[in-house]
């Protein structure tokens, strides 16, 4: 099972929730039969990234510099970026233009591509300035 919040109060309640319902359940059984152990593995990186908000300003004022109207929205994913941020390296996730990501009609195209690529390469540019 995993627990995941974009909150970490929320995060941390959904785990007690689990520790006491496991409980509940064994205390109704003829004996314990429900084991478990709990590993941090997946956090939030907004958390991270909102105590330095140069990582955040940085490609919105890229977008914005492109024509490009930024649409921010939480999601679960970038399991990469949490392991990195977890690290100590902040690591948010930026528009690559795919769609559909993990099902079969998964996609992008050359264009969209393109102005990945673009918004990467204004970043590195402007962090350089």
């Amino acid at each position: 099972m995993i627990i995941r919040d974009f909150d970490d109060a929320k995060f941390e309640q959904r785990k007690q929730w689990l520790i006491e319902t496991i409980a509940t359940m064994n205390q109704q059984l003829d004996q314990p039969r429900i084991q478990y152990t709990l590993h941090d593995q997946y956090h939030n990186i907004g958390t991270a990234i909102a105590t330095i908000p140069e990582i955040r300003e940085l490609p919105l004022k890229v977008y914005r510099d492109m024509g490009l109207t930024p649409n921010i929205v939480p999601f679960r994913g970038g399991t990469d970026g949490n392991f990195i941020t977890q690290k100590g390296i902040p690591t948010p996730n930026l528009f690559n233009g795919g769609g559909n990501y993990h099902g079969p009609y998964e996609f992008i195209t050359v264009e969209e591509m393109v102005t990945a690529a673009e918004v990467v390469a204004r970043m590195i540019i402007a962090h350089g300035a």
